[in-house]
């Protein structure tokens, strides 16, 4: 699998990953198919993914005070300005135990994997800023989360020669179809 910014899914062809982006309706939150269509649901997130729903709704959550929340805190783990997938992978890489700085990591890849996405590159921490402490993470409602982040992630795709760019939760569009 390559980077997470130049995202290709081993298992999932290249295929199906521009048929989803061709067939995905943001606007009516759908997939359309040959046979009609795929509605996508909060509920189909959660399905496909497993993640919880119910719960916190991180969108309509306001930012914190830098001191209050979690963004400061997993910023200073690392030297870069500009930090990418690649580089919280790396970290992880280099995690011996399972704290509060591995679980940060993992949440900010999965988000930037199946969420949000950056056509920059820099993962997008925003969702930190409104989190508390590790304790808040399992009250999150991360299917709504994702399925509000799809619209985004279709209008930031791009396909570049022969490579996609998978982005944010198109990838779960993408596992859902298959």
């Amino acid at each position: 699998m390559e980077s997470l910014l130049g995202m290709t899914i081993d298992g999932i062809p290249l295929k199906l990953g521009y048929y989803v982006v061709e067939a995905v309706n943001t606007t009516q939150m759908h997939l359309k198919v040959h046979t009609g269509v795929i509605p996508i649901t909060v509920e189909s997130v959660h399905q496909i993914l497993g993640l919880p729903t119910g719960g916190i709704d991180l969108v309509k959550e306001d930012s914190l005070d830098a001191e209050d929340n979690l963004a400061l805190f997993w910023r200073k783990h690392f030297i870069k300005a500009l930090i990418t997938p690649q580089d919280v992978i790396n970290e992880i890489h280099r995690t011996k135990e399972g704290d509060i700085k591995f679980i940060l990591n993992f949440l900010v890849l999965v988000v930037n994997t199946l969420g949000e996405y950056s056509r920059t590159g820099q993962c997008k921490t925003d969702f930190l800023t409104k989190i508390t402490g590790v304790h808040m993470i399992p009250e999150v409602d991360w299917s709504n989360y994702i399925y509000d982040c799809i619209p985004n992630s279709e209008k930031n795709w791009k396909r570049e020669s022969s490579r996609a760019f998978y982005a944010g939760s198109l990838t779960f569009l993408t596992v859902g179809m298959q």
